[in-house]
């Protein structure tokens, strides 16, 4: 930065509406004098959300279709309570959840 300073960049996504409210907070809470803002728009794919039977009980899992194959991704609260009941990791049980719908959803 300026002079040689070190700098640091935050960034937060949120609502138009909280726009206000959370530019407040950073102002009270940093050293800042200024804010950029943009303005940022999404794309999302086609998905539906299923319920599939698996060793660990009934998981639920978003079906996306990007260019006529299926794109598998088992729900967060879903993997975090096996992870509870079972004490496995998270990236443990992902995986294995991802290798068991591709087998289900080719």
């Amino acid at each position: 930065m300026k002079k040689n300073r070190p700098a640091y960049q935050l960034n937060v996504l949120c609502k138009e509406e909280d726009i206000l409210k959370l530019e407040q907070i950073i102002f009270e809470q940093t050293t800042t004098i200024g804010i950029r803002r943009q303005r940022m728009e999404r794309s999302i794919l086609p998905r539906t959300i299923e319920t599939i039977q698996t060793i660990y009980g009934n998981i639920q899992v978003k079906i996306c279709k990007l260019h006529g194959k299926n794109q598998i991704y088992p729900e967060y609260e879903s993997i975090k309570r096996i992870c509870r009941d079972t004490g496995c990791s998270y990236p443990e049980i992902y995986r294995q959840l991802v290798e068991l719908c591709r087998k289900q959803f080719p």
